[in-house]
């Protein structure tokens, strides 16, 4: 059987990273956090586990939005692109319409 990859970035192309393993989950967030970070009603997001992860590149710049959790986009173009949560710091999230 052959390897899964999954691959993403951001709009302009200098923050991309892949994904060894299939996704944990994907999530759709309603908070007031992620629609107002997004845009949007709603927020997207796909879980990989962390071990299987890897940034190619340049890292995403991140912003501490609350106590809890830590929104990574692109410095160059603002593409959003992942969140960081101290509870499931196993897992890298990564917003779904950057894969």
């Amino acid at each position: 059987m052959s390897e899964q990859l999954f691959e993403g970035g951001c709009l302009c192309g200098a923050v991309r990273y892949r994904s060894t393993a299939s996704a944990l989950r994907c999530v759709i967030c309603h908070c007031e956090y992620c629609r107002k970070h997004s845009g949007a009603p709603c927020l997207g997001f796909v879980h990989f586990p962390r071990a299987s992860f890897a940034w190619i590149g340049s890292e995403p710049k991140r912003y501490r939005s609350s106590k809890y959790a830590e929104r990574g986009f692109c410095a160059a173009c603002g593409s959003i692109l992942s969140m960081h949560e101290e509870v499931l710091a196993e897992r890298v999230q990564v917003t779904l319409g950057s894969l």
